[in-house]
């Protein structure tokens, strides 16, 4: 599958982990992306990349970075550095994480140590960009290369234009950045179908050629603005009505096995969660994971004497997901706001919710087998779950069914017929 989208949207990760659980694969092409080529992973592309030679690798060890006799690499574990006979000669950005130590970017230094160009490393290893810096070290020329050193692009930064030299080094002259990746596009979509994120992005295409376009909508409102402007649109909501014309994919619900030990998360916005003390006193075969994106009060703090307690201040949303994905029980009792739409995600991914009905977060959860009106039958709720596996797996099937929330399985159907069709063309 192609996808077309900018690079903040927020469906995009979404779209990967989707893809990434199904075994398929997925590239992304990012609209907005010009800079910081070294930060795109492997599957992602941009204008300027999208006409590099595709081949598979691995980022680049700093200590096979090709350097002349005599030279010499150090790092202090967050950066690299090359000298020349004790003589800086450059300054080596890491890729994340850095403990890998794998090449980013390279800053050059002329013999009065001012940076006077920069190397960018793809994430297959080779360098796919240098960047020529004026005396104020202002970026003046950029230079795009292939996996075999070829110059595919050079980029006048300061005049906006853009040369692109096809296998013959016959040279094509565009007057800007958008002009250029109207041209890439059109290639695009001579050689692929795509799945487009977002109507800023649509905009940007023919609707002659609209049997090419599938789109990604977050409700039926955008689905019905953009309906006649594709092939077919997939919305990621549930379907609330039976007469929607459109294809409803929501979440991804996943047989989650209960570990032994099992794992519950609590995401809050504030020191007051109803029945925490109780559900770490009745439970202690849970870790209760307690996260939040400031720092926590007492009536939190203070519980810290329960082993099975685990607090998280300051916590971020990509801890949160490492969190959430070793869970089996998301306990929505927190009072206050909802962070991190955490508890949506949580049931996105197939994660039993327990909830109070004077606290739920979302109106649609009151129609759950696991919203009580009370935290002593909640508590009763669990014990049975963990005493009988099979009722954890009955109340997860029948929470997905409740909240439309769509299996891998659906994701495989729908995706499979695209990729039929198109075989078909």
């Amino acid at each position: 599958m192609f996808v077309i989208a900018k690079k903040t949207d927020d469906k995009v990760p979404k779209i990967k982990e989707i893809f990434q659980k199904l075994e398929k694969s997925l590239t992304v092409f990012y609209i907005d992306c010009f800079d910081n080529l070294d930060n795109l992973e492997q599957g992602e592309l941009t204008a300027l990349t999208y006409f590099l030679m595709k081949e598979k690798g691995q980022p680049l060890f700093v200590n096979n970075l090709p350097l002349p006799p005599y030279w010499e690499i150090t790092t202090d574990g967050l950066e690299g550095y090359v000298y020349d006979h004790g003589k800086k000669k450059a300054v080596i950005q890491f890729r994340q994480p850095q403990s890998e130590r794998t090449v980013a970017r390279i800053y050059w230094y002329d013999d009065d140590e001012k940076c006077i160009w920069i190397d960018y490393y793809s994430a297959y290893g080779w360098k796919v960009c240098r960047e020529l810096l004026d005396e104020e070290e202002k970026s003046v020329l950029r230079t795009i290369y292939d996996s075999k050193g070829r110059e595919v692009l050079v980029e006048w930064l300061q005049q906006d234009k853009i040369a692109y030299f096809d296998s013959q080094k016959n040279p094509a002259i565009y007057p800007n950045r958008h002009f250029f990746l109207l041209k890439v596009l059109e290639k695009i979509v001579e050689r692929e179908d795509i799945l487009i994120l977002g109507e800023e992005v649509l905009s940007l295409f023919p609707l002659s050629k609209k049997d090419h376009y599938y789109y990604l909508a977050d409700d039926i409102t955008e689905a019905d603005k953009i309906a006649d402007r594709v092939n077919q649109v997939l919305v990621m909501s549930p379907k609330v009505s039976d007469v929607s014309p459109y294809t409803h994919l929501y979440g991804f619900a996943l047989d989650k096995p209960v570990p032994l030990r099992p794992q519950a998360i609590i995401v809050t916005n504030s020191e007051w969660i109803e029945g925490l003390e109780q559900l770490l006193i009745q439970f202690p075969e849970i870790d209760f994971h307690v996260g939040a994106v400031t720092e926590m009060g007492n009536r939190i703090t203070n519980l810290s004497i329960y082993s099975n307690l685990h607090i998280y201040e300051g916590m971020t949303y990509q801890l949160f997901q490492e969190i959430l994905d070793r869970s089996s029980f998301y306990f929505d009792i927190q009072y206050d706001i909802e962070i991190f739409a955490s508890s949506l995600c949580a049931v996105e991914q197939g994660v039993l919710l327990f909830t109070l009905d004077n606290l739920t977060h979302h109106e649609e959860y009151k129609q759950l087998e696991t919203c009580h009106d009370s935290i002593e039958s909640l508590i009763q709720n669990v014990r049975q779950v963990l005493e009988n596996h099979d009722k954890y797996h009955q109340l997860s099937r029948k929470q997905a069914q409740t909240l439309g929330i769509s299996s891998l399985a659906d994701y495989r159907n729908l995706f499979d017929s695209w990729e039929r069709k198109n075989d078909g063309l």
